[in-house]
């Protein structure tokens, strides 16, 4: 998709009944290569959103949704977000670290941002990724 010049990625069946290949699935977009793509897997209830710097990601759902955080391949630094019961502003998120897990929206719109690293944010369906201005 890449090479014919896609800037966006829509990633269906990245989770199924085998854990390898789910985690593999899940892993992919963070590789470099694919930093130039704004990359998810929409879902019913959930989606994947693979989220660089440079970009905003905006969430749109009803209050008390979950949102959770995961840095993959190293930190993610300066993650900042709004519209979450516990905000982080510009804090490191270190790989392996369950600290983004669970955060809940607190009204109908929530976004993240970093710095550095790459996030794999677990949210409500309907996101969006937008340049960073």
């Amino acid at each position: 998709a890449l090479n014919r010049g896609a800037e966006e990625i829509d990633l269906f069946g990245v989770l199924g009944g085998r854990w390898d290949h789910s985690l593999a699935n899940v892993l992919l977009p963070a590789r470099p290569a694919y930093a130039a793509a704004r990359i998810q897997a929409p879902g019913e209830e959930q989606s994947l959103y693979w989220l660089r710097p440079g970009r905003l990601l905006e969430l749109s759902g009803r209050p008390g949704r979950s949102v959770s955080l995961l840095p993959l391949g190293g930190e993610a630094r300066a993650v900042a977000t709004s519209g979450l019961r516990f905000p982080l502003d510009r804090q490191t998120l270190a790989h392996g670290d369950s600290r983004g897990m669970s955060n809940v929206m607190t009204g109908e719109r929530a976004t993240v941002r970093l710095e550095a690293g790459v996030l794999l944010a677990v949210g409500p369906p309907g996101g969006q990724q937008l340049a960073d201005g």
